[in-house]
C-alpha cells in the first residue's frame, strides 16, 4: 500500500489519528496527487494538449480513452450502492466517447486499425469490481470518474482550437456535456467533495478509497502507455 504523505514522517500508533483529521477529499488528493501528474505527462494527455491535433491522432487517442474508460464507468454504474442519491454518480460518458470516436473514424476514412483498442479490459473491469466491494472502494473511483470532468473541460476547449475544421464538435466526451456547455465545474467539484467528505468519514474507510482511486488511475496509465508513444505521430 502507497505511504500517504501525512503518513510518512509520523509513528505507525499515531496513523489513523492523521488521517481521521484530514477530509475525505483532501486525503484522495494528495494519495493520488504523484499518479495524476504523471498521467498529464504521458504521450497521450501531451498529444491531446498539442498545438495542432491530425485526425489520425484524434482517433488513437480517443481509443485509448475508451479502453480505459469503458471499464471504469461500467463497475461505477453497475456497483454504485442504493442509498446514494443519483446526482452524486459521475455521468455516463462512454455514449459521448464513442459518438466522438465514430466522428473521428469517418474523417480518416473508418481505418479499423487506428481504433483497435475498443474492447473493455476484463483484467481492469474485474480488479476495479472487487475493489467496490469494500467499504469505501466505490468512492474512490469515484473521485477519479467525478475529477476528470475538470481537465476535460479545459481539453474540450484546447481541441475546439486544434483539430481540423470538421472534428472541431467531436469534444463533448471531454466537455462532459453533448452540447459543450457544462454547469459551473468548480462549483459542481466542490459540492462533490464536500459529499464525499461526509459520506467517507474513518481512516479505514479513506484508506480504501484512496487505494481503489489509485487502481483507477493505474487502469488509464496501463490503457496510456500501450505503444502510447506512438501517439505523438501523425
Amino acid at each position: 500500500m502507497a505511504v500517504h504523505p501525512l503518513q510518512s514522517a509520523i509513528a505507525p500508533q499515531q496513523a489513523d489519528a492523521s488521517v481521521h483529521a484530514v477530509p475525505a477529499s483532501d486525503f484522495l488528493r494528495a494519495y493520488t496527487a504523484q499518479a495524476h501528474r504523471a498521467l498529464e505527462k504521458s504521450p497521450v494527455s501531451q498529444c491531446l494538449m498539442a498545438s495542432q491535433i491530425s485526425a489520425p491522432q484524434y482517433v488513437r487517442v480517443l481509443a485509448k480513452w475508451l479502453a480505459c474508460w469503458e471499464p471504469l464507468e461500467t463497475v461505477l454504474q453497475s456497483t454504485w450502492p442504493a442509498d446514494i442519491d443519483p446526482i452524486y454518480i459521475p455521468p455516463a460518458r462512454c455514449a459521448l466517447l464513442r459518438l466522438d470516436l465514430q466522428t473521428a473514424l469517418r474523417v480518416v476514412g473508418d481505418d479499423s486499425a487506428s481504433a483497435k483498442s475498443l474492447a473493455a479490459d476484463a483484467f481492469w473491469t474485474d480488479r476495479m469490481q472487487r475493489a467496490t466491494e469494500q467499504p469505501g472502494g466505490w468512492f474512490g473511483i469515484a473521485y477519479v470518474a467525478q475529477g476528470a470532468l475538470n481537465g476535460g473541460a479545459v481539453i474540450a476547449a484546447h481541441l475546439r482550437r486544434a483539430l481540423p475544421a470538421e472534428l472541431a464538435q467531436s469534444t463533448t466526451f471531454f466537455a462532459g456535456h453533448p452540447m459543450g456547455d457544462s454547469p459551473p465545474l468548480a462549483k459542481r467539484w466542490q459540492q462533490w467533495c464536500e459529499w464525499l467528505d461526509a459520506q467517507v468519514t474513518t481512516p479505514e474507510h479513506k484508506l480504501v478509497a484512496a487505494e481503489a482511486a489509485m487502481l483507477a488511475f493505474r487502469s488509464i496509465a496501463h490503457a496510456f502507455n500501450d505503444e502510447g508513444a506512438a501517439v505523438a505521430h501523425p
